[in-house]
């Protein structure tokens, strides 16, 4: 940080964790919690650890991501020493994880105790791999200072800050770069469009490897509110899962719409339900009418519905709709909506021309979030 101004992501949360220092970070269904404190301290006591194994500036870490405290300590440490951190899920075919791996060739794998005989596998150097979840690793980084460690590298906006690994449909998964410059701007957006300030509680529904996450968790611990980890086996259940929201009692939700629809069609869902919530987002597949409908009915007068739009390769989001009544009278999908301020984007032929109005061309997206490419 030089007169104030951020480069990085690891300086902007030191920045807020100074500030919000005993504020909750983390929030779980079962009355745990972490202040900012907690997951400063923390994180910088694995940013050394991670120095101590020679890591390469812009090296890669696999995480196994189970949400828990180690699990986001361990991506704020990549972030403030400049090490790309990428999250996989151990749910994943083998096959899929192989090429993944493959692809990024990891430098250092943070396993939890369940995943180690999945990662064996896939043929993994044991020697690279850190089971993070064991008293072994708790004792190890005991030791280690809570301010955090000299960097010899710099950490700019350009560097490389997690690797996101698109779905496959191509038939590859392909690993999108995203830059600490791309997050930032992502960060300033996310504040400006859904009003957030610390007293917001932020859900983290979306499984860790999948790219809706990245909004719970930048839009939340980086601005100093709170984030509330659902475990995928908690959010297999409608009831369960409201039951816990219930409890964390989150003002911002974000999720696929197919988990709004289960909600729905189970019947789990009670008007009286997150009576703290203030804006329900749903982007990454289209929202059935029909349903979006059912769900209006129950919340509509209350609470804001955000529809969202954005590829992997472009920070989670670049546009975003504010749904309205007029938008219950068709059965049309909603728009994508406005393109973020200082995006642009242009429709094209197979010419790369533009597209006159009302005529199907591909859409291209220009703008600070557009990532530095596949890795």
């Amino acid at each position: 940080m030089n007169n104030g101004y951020i480069y990085n992501l690891g300086q902007l949360f030191t920045a807020i964790s100074n500030r919000c220092s005993e504020r909750q970070a983390l929030r779980y269904p079962d009355g745990t919690s972490y202040t900012f404190s907690e997951l400063e301290k923390t994180s910088n006591k694995i940013a050394e650890y991670l120095l101590s194994k020679n890591l390469q500036p812009r090296g890669v870490v696999a995480v196994f991501n189970n949400k828990t405290f180690l699990s986001y300590s361990v991506m704020l440490a990549c972030l403030k020493i400049g090490v790309v951190y990428t999250n996989l899920d151990p749910n994943s075919p083998i096959e899929r994880l192989k090429k993944m791996i493959l692809q990024c060739n990891p430098d250092l794998f943070f396993v939890f105790s369940d995943a180690v005989s999945f990662l064996e596998q896939c043929a993994y150097d044991k020697d690279k791999t850190v089971v993070y979840n064991s008293d072994e690793f708790e004792r190890t980084i005991a030791g280690k200072t809570d301010s955090l460690p000299a960097v010899n590298t710099i950490v700019s906006g350009t560097t490389p800050a997690y690797l996101m690994f698109t779905s496959g449909s191509t038939g590859f998964p392909k690993g999108v770069t995203i830059t600490h410059a791309n997050v930032l701007n992502f960060i300033e957006w996310t504040k400006i469009t859904y009003n957030s300030t610390p007293e917001d509680v932020f859900t983290n529904i979306n499984p860790m490897h999948f790219d809706n996450s990245v909004f719970d968790f930048y839009a939340s611990l980086f601005i100093g509110a709170t984030l509330a980890p659902v475990s995928e086996e908690l959010a297999k259940n409608p009831r369960k899962l409201l039951d816990a929201m219930n409890v964390v009692k989150p003002t911002i939700w974000f999720s696929v719409p197919s988990m709004l629809v289960y909600v729905l069609k189970m019947r789990a869902l009670k008007d009286t339900d997150l009576p703290t919530l203030r804006i329900v987002t749903f982007g990454g597949e289209g929202f059935p009418k029909g349903q979006l409908r059912n769900l209006w009915a129950v919340w509509g007068n209350r609470i804001t519905f955000i529809n969202v739009y954005g590829p992997t390769e472009c920070t989670c989001i670049c546009s975003s709709y504010i749904v309205s009544d007029k938008d219950m009278n068709d059965d049309n999908l909603l728009p994508l909506g406005p393109i973020a301020p200082n995006f642009g984007f242009v429709v094209i032929n197979e010419e790369n021309q533009p597209v006159k109005d009302g005529e199907i061309g591909e859409l291209c997206i220009t703008g600070p979030n557009v990532s530095a490419g596949y890795y």
